[in-house]
């Protein structure tokens, strides 16, 4: 549905009319105007639009309706050829309070202003990656204490399919969406969507932190549809953890599912985690990111030889126990 740029120019001027809305046309819940607004450009031609005020009226990830509030969002994503894939997306609440901050961009990142909730100094940030039609989000939270404190992270993304959503495929191999589910495929069609297909990413590989609760209806935008992800995490004194997801959007289905497996087990090396330093990726607690394949010291010139060495052994041994 078209929801976000004729009402653009009317409420926030013609300085900022490349800048999305978020909320819906006039008349409908959830309207938002956006105190400040950036397009990010991601992989495969696709645009991410990003807001920094966010919302719900209740203050929480269900329950409530879209309304302006100052939290981070990923307030819709296109790609070349279909948009609104989302009604706020990328959200995250720690402790059930808002994670949020003015925003600033650099490049095709977005990083929110850093804000304490429940002791720890708690960070936002989200990339679209150069590589793949992929937004990132990266949420770091830190604790100056002398105690470790423990609190809930809900990650939440509203689906622009609106109730049109429909679940088509999961990690787990149904399309029952689960705690043991790794990614979750959704699209207003089973067979020819209209809006983007979209993927959303709760962990991968084996990570010392799962989703202990997941469910598929968030606040309301228009409608309620969307993936809902509890994690419940312990910051160390004097550490830092962090919570990363993933949102893709594709045209098809068929581009998606072949995508998908890319997101099951994720290596050091991987584009999906570019930018990131190794103690941030080892920060990650959602995500069990498995080595690289080791390749053996030595030059191309040397291996080949010792192939060949290799088997000329093998047909020696071979000639051997012919003649014998």
């Amino acid at each position: 549905m078209f929801k976000y740029s004729r009402i653009a120019s009317v409420l926030i001027g013609a300085s900022l009319l490349a800048a999305p809305m978020i909320g819906h046309s006039a008349g409908k819940p959830g309207e938002i105007t956006p105190a400040a607004s950036v397009n990010l450009s991601g992989g495969s031609g696709t645009t991410w639009s990003v807001i920094d005020n966010g919302g719900t009226d209740n203050g929480l990830p269900s329950g409530g309706a879209c309304n302006a509030g100052a939290q981070a969002s990923m307030s819709d994503a296109q790609t070349t050829s279909k948009s609104d894939a989302f009604d706020l997306a990328m959200m995250y609440w720690v402790n059930n309070t808002p994670v949020g901050g003015a925003l600033t961009q650099a490049g095709n990142t977005v990083t929110f202003a850093s804000q304490t909730i429940s002791g720890l100094t708690v960070s936002l940030r989200y990339t679209a990656l150069a590589t793949d039609p992929v937004a990132r989000s990266y949420l770091s939270l830190s604790n100056a204490t002398g105690s470790a404190i423990s609190v809930p992270v809900t990650y939440v993304t509203n689906m622009g399919s609106d109730s049109n959503t429909q679940f088509l495929s999961t990690s787990s191999g149904d399309t029952t969406v689960g705690t043991n589910d790794k990614w979750v495929i959704s699209a207003d069609s089973t067979t020819s969507p209209s809006d983007p297909v979209n993927t959303t990413v709760l962990f991968s590989g084996t990570p010392a932190v799962t989703p202990s609760t997941v469910s598929t209806t968030v606040f309301s935008c228009a409608a309620t549809p969307g993936v809902l992800a509890t994690y419940n995490v312990t910051v160390p004194a004097g550490g830092t953890i962090a919570i990363a997801n993933f949102q893709r959007i594709d045209d098809s289905i068929a581009a998606a599912n072949a995508a998908a497996s890319s997101f099951d087990n994720l290596t050091s090396t991987s584009p999906l985690l570019a930018g990131l330093s190794p103690s941030e990726v080892s920060a990650i607690r959602n995500i069990g990111v498995e080595p690289p394949a080791q390749v053996p010291a030595g030059n191309s010139a040397t291996w080949i030889a010792l192939a060949a060495l290799l088997a000329a052994l093998a047909g020696f041994a071979t000639r051997r126990r012919v003649r014998a």
